[in-house]
Formats: C-alpha cells, structure tokens, sequence
C-alpha cells in the first residue's frame, strides 16, 4: 500500500507543544483516531501527515484531522479540538485586526473580550454553550453553528466598544428568546 504526505496545518511554535502532549500522547491518540503519521517541523510549525491511500481518499477524516490542527493553532486544548470531530460542532474565529488601529490597540481589545479575571470570556462561554479561546491575532469558537453565531454576536459588540453589561444583557435575552421557542415547541411541561 503507497503512502503519501501531505500538509495539514501550521501551528504558531508556542502551540506545538499542546499538538504533542505529555509525553507524546496526545499525537498518539491523534495518529490513532485518524490512521495517520504525524510529523511536526519544531522550528517552522508545519505539521505533516503521513496518509494511507484509505486515509488519502477519505476526505472527511481529512478535513476532520485539519480542524482539529487549526484548532491547536488558534489557541484551543486538544480536548477542545477534538470535539471537532461532533457533527453537530464546528470551529469559528474572529480576526482582532479588523477591529484594531494598531498592535497595541490588539492586546487592550483581548482584553475586553476576556474581561476583568476572565469575566465576559467566562459570561459568554455560560450563556451559549461555546468554548472560547484567544490567541494572537484570533477570537475563536467552538460549538454549535447557532451558539457560535450569538458568541461571535457578543465579541463583535466588545470589539466595536460596547459596554460589558450591554453585552451581557444581549446575551441574557437571547438566552430567554431560546428558552421561549423551545418551549413553545415542546409544549409546557
């Protein structure tokens, strides 16, 4: 049987670490689940597959193996990336820099979208269900298409300079808006 490689993703150097795990073990659950070799350039970032024509041909474990790389890449634990791998989940970002005058401006707009002590991070991640992470240039998202769509909602208001409490009143009222209709689709308890 041939076997081919391919580049499947590069990560920033700090994230190459989370890739590997503890003594190898995340990539070997990686290579495991996916049927795959897994080459990591420690200098560059690149990470490579090595593929059996199976793996080669199966385009949704493909595609699967990259999400959960660009995952990585953007901030995220293993554990996080592999829920990835749920139909029902998918992966978002928001790219800072569109928001932003300079590279300062970056870091004071990470630190509105985390909040004081991880506060609207935290907030925000409760009332839809995502997981959050931000990392260099990126707001990012894991969950469902529609939570994901209210989170990103959320950050895009802190990032435009809306104030904290208008955030999480939008939030709160979406959060009983969803409550509603599912109540009014199941019927009163």
């Amino acid at each position: 049987m041939s076997e081919f490689e391919e580049l499947i993703g590069t990560l920033p150097l700090d994230r190459v670490g989370v890739l590997i795990g503890r003594n190898g073990n995340f990539k070997r659950r990686i290579e495991n689940l996916f049927g795959v070799k897994l080459k990591i350039n420690s200098e560059t970032g690149e990470v490579y597959a090595v593929l059996s024509e199976d793996v080669l041909n199966d385009y949704l474990k493909r595609e699967n193996l990259k999400n959960i790389i660009t995952a990585i890449s953007l901030g995220f634990s293993g554990k996080d990336a592999l829920k990835l791998l749920d139909d029902d989940f998918f992966i978002d970002s928001i790219d800072i820099r569109r928001y932003a005058r300079n590279e300062k401006d970056i870091e004071r707009l990470k630190g509105r979208v985390i909040g004081k002590r991880g506060k609207a991070w935290k907030f925000i991640e409760q009332l839809t269900g995502v997981r959050m992470a931000v990392h260099g240039y990126y707001v990012s998202f894991i969950g469902s298409i529609s939570s994901c769509e209210i989170a990103k909602t959320a950050v895009r208001m802190l990032l435009e300079g809306k104030q904290h409490n208008t955030v999480y009143h939008y939030l709160e009222s979406v959060r009983r808006e969803l409550k509603e209709k599912e109540l009014e689709l199941w019927g009163n308890p």
